[in-house]
């Protein structure tokens, strides 16, 4: 968590991957008993009572924050489906559906039940082996050649910096020659496959995701040693 802190304190977050709060079991005010989900402004219109028995609704989240907040809502989506604040106060962010409920309410089970577990699993295992070969290979491709380069770096700094022994480097130093191996090997299997210019933007945008994710974790490591 010192990394998202640090990240938050110095405005560094790009964007960030939410769920859609409507999603939330107690997003909405309602009454269980009587069936009723409603929008806050329902609720103060019913004076937060039940429209069905009369009884108090229970009040959701969504109600809460509306008394809470000290200014409208103000985030706008774009054709890529971002959600943009016009007044650049916060990163940006994309809203996901969990693969587990969209498969529950395509099968018309529950998520937690034995069918959708099944087409769970199945759908990973199709993602992860019948994917586009120029793309898993460009995650590979990044992954070894960054790899390569910061082993190279930290092998320089432990033998020039604190005379560590060629013994106690060794895995700095074979991660420095194997992944140039590596690197060459993932490189070739991209430009067989990426042949079109549908396959240059998939590679592009991984080749790019891979890079943000391994800035990160090493950065995380460079301040933890720090």
């Amino acid at each position: 968590y010192d990394g998202l802190r640090r990240a938050l304190l110095r405005h560094r977050v790009a964007y960030t991957v939410e769920f859609f709060p409507e999603e939330g079991k107690y997003h909405l005010d309602g009454h269980r008993k009587c069936g009723v989900r409603q929008h806050p402004g329902a609720t103060l219109r019913d004076n937060g009572r039940c429209p069905a028995c009369g009884r108090a609704l229970t009040v959701g989240v969504a109600h809460r924050v509306e008394r809470l907040a000290q200014r409208p809502l103000a985030v706008e989506q774009d054709a890529g489906g971002w959600f943009r604040d016009p007044r650049g106060k916060r990163p940006p962010f994309k809203r996901l559906v969990s693969l587990r409920q969209v498969l529950a309410e395509a099968i018309g089970k529950g998520p937690a039940s034995k069918a959708v577990a099944q087409a769970h699993a199945a759908a990973i295992l199709r993602g992860m082996f019948l994917g586009s070969p120029a793309e898993s290979r460009t995650s590979a491709l990044v992954n070894e050649s960054m790899v390569g380069r910061y082993a190279a770096e930290f092998d320089a700094c432990l033998a020039g910096s604190y005379g560590v022994n060629d013994h106690d480097r060794e895995f700095f130093t074979v991660h420095a020659v194997a992944d140039q191996e590596h690197t060459a090997i993932a490189a070739r299997v991209v430009e067989r496959y990426c042949d079109s210019e549908r396959e240059r933007r998939i590679v592009t945008h991984a080749a790019r995701n891979m890079v943000r994710f391994k800035l990160a974790k090493f950065e995380g490591i460079y301040d933890f040693y720090a």
